[in-house]
């Protein structure tokens, strides 16, 4: 895994999770708006 383009590598597989888990984040996020204070 160690290599010139490693860190890049490590991103780019956070960058896809993210991506695919948004749904699910948001979801479990949106029943905190209600706490929020602006």
């Amino acid at each position: 895994m160690a290599g010139n383009s490693a860190y890049e590598d490590i991103l780019n597989c956070f960058e896809r999770i993210g991506q695919q888990l948004t749904p699910e984040i948001n979801k479990y996020f949106s029943g905190f708006d209600s706490y929020l204070v602006l």
